[in-house]
């Protein structure tokens, strides 16, 4: 099947995801021969248009982070405007068995999220339970919050950011600002979102850590 007919056809299927799902979801074709934007629904959620281009960096994460089917499913973005989004990627093949076309679908649930407070606040009744009985798989909650956290951070970049060792370290900077790297098992995590070893983390790090000895105390001024 040739670039165009497969375009077409993955095309097709968008429209009628963007029907069933309905306005508050955003559902986009990009062409990855020429990597831009092809088609689009509801895109005044993160207001891209046909004919975009699409970020290189941002392309290579979807690559690393997507499982054995070519999917990204579900997890916490931020648009440009700042609007919080549930985005699931979609990688199409050719006959090759080369990336050809990408399904972006990017949900603005707040009105499902702002529905589903209501619900909690209204169900809710205090209990001695509450403050000492710790929640199950814990530690499994506090490393998906941080690695939403990461997720959420990459895409604030600018445009090819993360392809320098200048815009890595911006970010490694701003992770452990939030305290990410105090999280048990986010190393590889963020490892393998920058393709980089543990060693080079490391170096960034120490680099981080040596800037912040180097910067002076400031003064008081009384």
């Amino acid at each position: 099947m040739k670039q165009e007919e497969l375009i077409r056809v993955v095309t097709g299927i968008a429209k009628g995801i963007a029907k069933l799902e309905g306005r508050d979801t955003e559902v986009a074709v990009h062409d990855l021969h020429e990597m831009q934007m092809v088609f689009i629904a509801n895109g005044n959620i993160t207001g891209r248009e046909v004919g975009t281009r699409m970020d290189k960096s941002i392309y290579k994460m979807i690559l690393r982070q997507a499982d054995e089917d070519g999917h990204m499913i579900a997890y916490n973005s931020v648009s440009e405007k700042g609007k919080k989004l549930r985005s699931s990627h979609f990688i199409v093949r050719d006959e090759e068995g080369e990336p050809a076309v990408l399904v972006c679908i990017n949900q603005d649930n707040s009105k499902l999220e702002e529905f589903r407070d209501y619900i909690n606040y209204m169900i809710h009744v205090n209990t001695e339970e509450d403050s000492i009985t710790p929640p199950e798989n814990g530690q499994n909650i506090i490393q998906h919050v941080a690695q939403n956290a990461i997720m959420n951070s990459i895409w604030k970049m600018t445009s090819g950011d993360l392809d320098t060792k200048e815009g890595k370290i911006a970010l490694l900077k701003e992770l452990k600002r939030q305290g990410i790297f105090d999280v048990r098992a986010t190393t590889p995590y963020i490892c393998n979102a920058l393709s980089i070893s543990q060693t080079t983390l490391y170096n960034y790090l120490r680099e981080i850590k040596n800037e912040e000895d180097e910067e002076p105390t400031p003064i008081k001024v009384r």
